[in-house]
């Protein structure tokens, strides 16, 4: 085997999200398609190195405050993370503000330094739209995420109500694969 393929198989496994597996499919699918990739990577590489997490809502802008931060709304929408995110926010009627917690393991629901963070974002965005009455999470069903949910009630302000996927959903499970319209009616009726 060649010690470049390792090498390129290895250090593909130091980022996030790519294991073994991955690492060896994209590999060859590079090669398969050397072209079209070396075209992609090069058109967007400038495109990436502009992006960022917006420093008060998490989604991802190229600007210092994003689009979404400007939006004034009654409701905010809390999601997971990004794939959840963009799995259902274009699927439901008038998700406007929304907020990604950025948690891709369970441990991080109870990590207090990432915690903290998140709750003051979540105040922030509060504060600066100033007609916000709901918060909606749009949360899969753990016990790890109904920690999370408890905090944020209690030191969030009182008169905002908090609404969430009922506990029938399965625990664990996520909610991308689940009918954008379901989840919204299960949500209305959870009021």
């Amino acid at each position: 085997m060649s010690k470049d393929y390792l090498k390129v198989i290895n250090d593909l496994m130091e980022l996030k999200f790519f294991n073994k597996k991955n690492s060896e499919f994209f590999v060859f699918s590079f090669l398969n398609e050397k072209q079209k990739y070396e075209e992609i990577f090069s058109k967007n590489l400038e495109r990436l190195k502009k992006l960022k997490f917006c420093s008060k809502c998490n989604l991802i802008s190229d600007l210092e405050k994003c689009d979404n931060c400007n939006l004034k709304s009654e409701e905010i929408y809390i999601f997971e993370d990004f794939s959840d995110y963009y799995s259902l926010a274009s699927k439901i009627e008038n998700v406007e503000k929304s907020f990604i917690l950025n948690i891709y393991k369970k441990t991080d629901y109870l990590d207090k330094n990432k915690l903290n963070d998140l709750i003051l974002k979540i105040e922030g965005l509060i504060n600066e739209n100033k007609i916000t009455k709901k918060i909606i999470f749009m949360i899969s069903p753990s016990f790890e995420s109904q920690i999370l949910k408890e905090i944020l009630r209690k030191k969030l302000n009182k008169k905002i109500i908090f609404n969430e996927i009922p506990l029938g959903i399965p625990l664990n499970s996520k909610i991308k694969y689940y009918d954008a319209n379901l989840l919204k009616e299960l949500i209305e009726k959870n009021e």
